[in-house]
């Protein structure tokens, strides 16, 4: 049997994109994404964030990050209880219209955990090849299994549909998880 062909995904250091991605978990939504930018246009963005960051008061190393902006707490931990929710909103617009300008294409794919698991069941059976032999396995609600699954769902977009660089053509970086998912 012949074998399939494959396509390294991922490690081009020379590659002319480089797709930014990260995870997310709010109650029983789970989401990934990606931001796809062109590798000539990197530190122009970054260039511009830091001004963003420069001019809204952000201490040196603090990220522009959602779970941090909107919440009091996490925005006093990180130095910028300055900052007052409409400031914040403020923040992600420019941050949104700094990709579109700069033409970062978002691939994201999402869902809720609940729908996941009520869709796959408790179970799945597997069969040997002749389909004598069968084994039952337990199917647990897992946040990380689906974030993973949301991830390669990212890289599933046909290519008609895009308008950018096909994942072959990517340096792919992903950020480390910081906390554990939890299941809701």
């Amino acid at each position: 049997m012949a074998s399939p062909k494959l396509t390294p995904v991922g490690r081009d250091g020379n590659s002319a994109y480089v797709a930014y991605g990260d995870d997310c978990q709010f109650g029983d939504i789970c989401g990934f994404a990606f931001l796809v930018v062109k590798r000539t246009r990197i530190k122009r963005v970054l260039r511009e964030l830091d001004a963003i960051k420069e001019r809204y008061g952000f201490p040196t190393g603090a990220p522009i990050h959602c779970r941090i902006l909107f919440s009091g707490d996490q925005r006093k931990k990180a130095g910028l209880a300055h900052l007052t929710k409409a400031l914040a909103e403020e923040i992600i617009t420019r941050c949104i219209f700094l990709l579109n300008d700069a033409g970062v294409c978002v691939v994201f794919s999402h869902c809720r955990l609940s729908e996941f698991t009520s869709a796959m069941g408790t179970q799945i059976s597997l069969w040997d090849q002749e389909k004598a032999d069968r084994v039952d396995l337990n199917v647990h609600a897992d946040p990380k299994g689906l974030i993973g699954f949301l991830s390669q769902l990212c890289l599933m977009v046909p290519a008609h549909e895009r308008r950018f660089a096909r994942p072959h053509e990517w340096e792919i970086v992903v950020s480390q998880g910081k906390h554990p998912a939890k299941s809701p």
